[in-house]
């Protein structure tokens, strides 16, 4: 299995984010959905002392879509074998959890790198949960 330095699970909810898997952090929920909306997610990768991490991979899965109804989230093909609960965003493990399942299923994702500013944007993303990992530190790191 790949070294995991970063992974973060998120999902597009009409320009809003849900970020589940990093310690403690809340859930942000939004209550009306159009499931046909797409956005976009930027990705900001700083060091700890704040100083933008140029030239990282980061690698982006398409983990669900959701109903369309925009109550229920539902894996995706490459997923679809996967035992764990998706609607449970909850879980402070689902992230890592998820990264496993890439690992040992060989599932290719979108990688990009972050840039000068350490960002790395992707767009026109379809609503959904998005899992992104980092799987090997940025040269210097």
């Amino acid at each position: 299995m790949k070294t995991n330095l970063f992974k973060v699970l998120v999902s597009v909810l009409s320009g809003a984010l849900i970020f589940a898997g990093v310690k403690g952090m809340p859930l942000n929920a939004q209550t009306s959905l159009d499931p046909n909306e797409t956005g976009s997610i930027t990705v900001t990768l700083e060091d700890t002392s704040g100083t933008p991490v140029c030239d990282s991979e980061i690698t982006m899965y398409r983990v669900a879509y959701v109903s369309s109804d925009a109550t229920t989230y539902y894996f995706v093909k490459d997923f679809s074998s996967c035992d764990e609960n998706i609607n449970d965003l909850t879980s402070n493990s689902l992230a890592d959890s998820l990264y496993e399942y890439v690992c040992d299923n060989n599932i290719d994702g979108i990688t990009g790198a972050t840039d000068d500013s350490g960002k790395i944007v992707y767009d026109n993303l379809p609503v959904g949960i998005y899992l992104f990992a980092q799987d090997e530190a940025a040269e210097g790191y």
